[in-house]
């Protein structure tokens, strides 16, 4: 697994909590993962509300985009392509 210090990362990270901050950071410094530690920090996300927070910037940036392309001068057919992998994207499970 690699340990990248993705938005959802830096959101946990900039959680009040130190208790918190410390389980994030002590994850990222260890060499070897722990058959829990993926779960637990995973965990310790949706307690917190990591998923809601980037999935809300995330949907403001959509909304952005979307006024931009509406306003851009392209055949129709691009725009609804556009737009369509835009909600896609936006609302797509991982």
């Amino acid at each position: 697994i690699r340990k990248k210090k993705s938005l959802p990362i830096i959101h946990a990270l900039n959680n009040p909590s130190r208790e918190i901050r410390t389980k994030i950071r002590r994850f990222f410094s260890t060499e070897i993962i722990e058959g829990n530690d993926v779960e637990n920090i995973l965990n310790i996300m949706d307690r917190i509300g990591t998923y809601q927070y980037c999935q809300s910037l995330a949907q403001v940036h959509w909304n952005k985009a979307n006024a931009i392309i509406s306003g851009m001068d392209l055949k129709n057919d691009f725009v609804n392509d556009l737009k369509e992998l835009g909600e896609f994207l936006l609302t797509r499970k991982l």
